[in-house]
Order: structure tokens, then C-alpha cells, then sequence
């Protein structure tokens, strides 16, 4: 987690860095976390290492810039655990 300054707000954001996907596309590279359910609210901090299951979705703001990110709270299975 390299930005944590949002994860007290719903929606809740994480930025990341040295994304390893365990599953699906290596191409589309994750850079932040998002959700939209107070669970996932204040769950990490920078410095933390996280593992994350959730949506990968494609975010595009209003300059037309494209990221990826990966949206928790879809799914009842959805997941964050900090590896302290």
C-alpha cells in the first residue's frame, strides 16, 4: 500500500505498487483498491502488504486517463487480509 489517505471515507481507496496477480491477467495492472462497503474501510496502511480477491475493473476519469483497479464489496466472497 503506497497511499492509504482515503480509507477512512466510503467509498474507501488504496494505492498501490508491486501488484502480483494470483489469478487472471498479468496485463492489466492493479493500481489501487476501491469499495464502496464500510468493510473494507481503514483496513490498511502504507507500508502494509496486502492480499486482496475481488473485480478487476477498468477506471477511466474525465481526461479520458485508463487505470486498473480492483473493486471489493461485489461479492459476499470479496477479501482483504493485511500481511503485517
Amino acid at each position: 500500500v503506497t497511499a492509504d489517505q482515503d480509507a477512512i471515507f466510503t467509498p474507501c481507496s488504496y494505492s498501490l505498487t508491486d501488484v502480483q496477480l494470483l489469478q487472471g491477467s498479468s496485463e492489466n495492472l492493479v493500481q489501487e483498491i476501491v469499495s464502496f462497503r464500510g468493510r473494507f474501510c481503514d483496513q490498511a496502511r502504507v507500508g502494509d502488504l496486502i492480499q486482496a480477491s475481488g473485480t478487476v475493473e477498468q477506471a477511466i476519469d474525465r481526461s479520458g486517463h485508463a487505470w486498473h483497479r480492483l473493486l471489493l464489496g461485489n461479492s459476499v466472497a470479496d477479501t482483504m487480509f493485511v500481511m503485517r
